[in-house]
């Protein structure tokens, strides 16, 4: 599970916000005063803005693969379930049946 383009630029702003607030703290705070507590304010909200974009993207790309996942489940079930009942009612022979229930477990589930 790695990052895609966007997820790995949030994160890379993310990181720069949090250098950012640090040299704030460590060089301009110390010499500056007001001016620092600004830059600390900025360069803050910088890396809170772009660590909120960073987590957004990685949950919704979460949801989705636990979407996808369960909607495989769902069609192997009902396509098995299905193809059960077409057995029971006579409209496939038990080839039919084993040729295409072994299609159907070959199938990334």
């Amino acid at each position: 599970m790695g990052l895609n383009n966007k997820e790995y630029i949030y994160m890379m702003l993310w990181l720069v916000g949090i250098i950012l607030t640090i040299i704030n703290f460590i060089i301009i705070l110390p010499k500056n005063g007001p001016l620092g507590i600004i830059i600390a304010i900025i360069s803050g909200g910088f890396a809170g803005y772009y660590a909120r974009q960073w987590n957004l993207l990685r949950e919704q790309r979460y949801k989705s693969e636990i979407h996808s996942d369960n909607t495989n489940s769902i069609d192997f079930d009902v396509k098995l379930r299905k193809l059960n009942n077409l057995k029971e009612d006579g409209l496939i022979s038990e080839n039919e049946f084993k040729d295409k229930r072994k299609e159907i477990m070959e199938e990334k589930w």
